[in-house]
């Protein structure tokens, strides 16, 4: 993720609107947790980092559950 705000900001929305069309994908959870923690929104990147943990737990490994690595 680029660290420009632009960017960040053109990432958040792309983000926001993945989650909208299905809220249940891990990975934006946790790069919407990311552009929080680049604004210094604390509480709200740790909310996305749990709502990532959640799903993938749920999941609980199956197939098709997409490894959580960094950018």
């Amino acid at each position: 993720m680029r660290r420009g705000s632009e960017s960040v900001t053109e990432a958040e929305a792309s983000l926001r609107a993945m989650l909208e069309a299905d809220p249940r994908q891990p990975r934006a959870h946790y790069l919407l947790g990311r552009v929080h923690e680049q604004r210094g929104r604390w509480a709200d990147a740790a909310a996305e980092y749990r709502q990532a943990a959640e799903l993938l737990l749920k999941r609980g490994g199956r197939r098709g559950a997409a490894p959580m690595t960094g950018p």
